[in-house]
This record gives C-alpha cells, structure tokens and sequence, in this order.
C-alpha cells in the first residue's frame, strides 16, 4: 500500500484521467505547482500552497497571496527538481507527482525519473502518475494491491539489480538480476489481489498500466 501523502507537486506534462487524480487526494496535502503545473491545479480546482518556476511553461500567473519562488532561467536544476527538494526541506516525507511524464519534451520525462531517484535516496516515498499510469521508485520492496489485469514494467535504474523477486504477476522472479542494456522486466501483468516487488542490491523504476484505461 502506498502511505498517506502529504506532499503533491505538479507539472507541466499532460495529466490524461484528472478525475483519477483528484480521487488520490484528501485536500490535506501541501501542494506545490512547478511552472506550468499552476494550469493544472487551477484546472482541477486546486489551489496551491506553493508556486516554484522560471515560468517559461504557464499560461497563467501565481495567484495573489499564494508564497511563489521565480527561479532564473539558466540554472541547474529542473523546476520539478527544486519543486522536490523544497518540499523534503519542510520536513515531507511521501510525495505524489503529477503532470511530470509524457507531453512534447521527453527529456524532461527522464528528468523526472531522476527526481524520483533523488527523492528515494534522501529516504522518502514517491511515486508518480499521469492519472493513468503510476510510477514507483524502489529500493526496497513494493506491496500493489487492486491492480489484477494491470501492465507491470519493472527497469532496473541506475544500474544492475540484483536480488530482484516478483510476485503476483503473470512472469514471477525469484532472486533475479535485471540490467540497464536489456529490458526482461517489460509489459508483465498483475495476475494477484496482492502483487509484490522487491529487490535487494540496487535500484528499481517500477510502471503500471490498468489494461482497461487503454
């Protein structure tokens, strides 16, 4: 089961069921918008606690009374990534990204796997969605409960994974070893109420897609 959020950032990229994603939310968490992310909270009816950007991706402006960061164009981190490292720097320990996959700049999609990689290494929970698809970084193990006739795409991130054991799906894995230059984990699918994964030395960028939203 994924913890209790308290910390959601959005982005830019396309959110494809937004319905989806206000069923995630309780309206308890601190929300951060990053750039263009603002179109979607207003979108969605949302109304952010913080605003961080270069807003070189919004069409609207930071609303009046809402604390907002203008970051410089020319810079090294991603709006996202300074979105992420101001919310562990308030103490957030579960974070939920939205609108941070997908659309016309894919490189900002890999971007995003590297927040999340940077966010599970600094010790908190993270995952990611387009309303549709979710994505998890693990480091340890991952409970997915629900998501029977689901896709399931385990990539190993960072390099090997060792010790990797699957459960619940249509391809198990016991003690397996995935590596960056083939892709085995692809395109499996949750067979189980509860499907499990785990892995013991390395890192893993684990993606589900409900067959029935496609």
């Amino acid at each position: 089961m994924e913890p209790k959020i308290d910390c959601v950032i959005l982005g830019a990229a396309p959110i494809l069921n937004k319905a989806a994603l206000l069923n995630r939310l309780t309206g308890s968490e601190f929300l951060i918008c990053a750039d263009g992310g603002l179109d979607h909270a207003a979108a969605l009816g949302l109304t952010p606690n913080l605003i961080v950007g270069d807003f070189d991706s919004a069409n609207l402006k930071p609303p009046q009374g809402v604390e907002t960061v203008v970051l410089p164009c020319r810079k090294d981190d991603t709006d996202l990534q300074f979105a992420a490292a101001e919310g562990v720097r308030r103490g957030f320990r579960s974070f939920l990204l939205a609108g941070v996959t997908g659309g016309a700049r894919p490189e900002h999609t890999v971007a995003a796997y590297c927040t999340m990689a940077w966010l599970g290494e600094h010790g908190k929970s993270v995952t990611a969605t387009n309303g549709v698809s979710n994505y998890y970084f693990v480091s340890c193990s991952l409970q997915l409960q629900g998501l029977q006739n689901s896709y399931l795409s385990v990539f190993p991130f960072g390099g090997p994974a060792h010790g990797v054991c699957i459960t619940g799906a249509s391809y198990p894995l016991q003690n397996g070893t995935l590596t960056p230059n083939y892709p085995l984990g692809v395109s499996n699918e949750v067979t189980a109420p509860l499907c499990t994964v785990s892995v013991k030395q390395g890192a893993l960028l684990v993606i589900t897609t409900p067959k029935q939203l496609l």
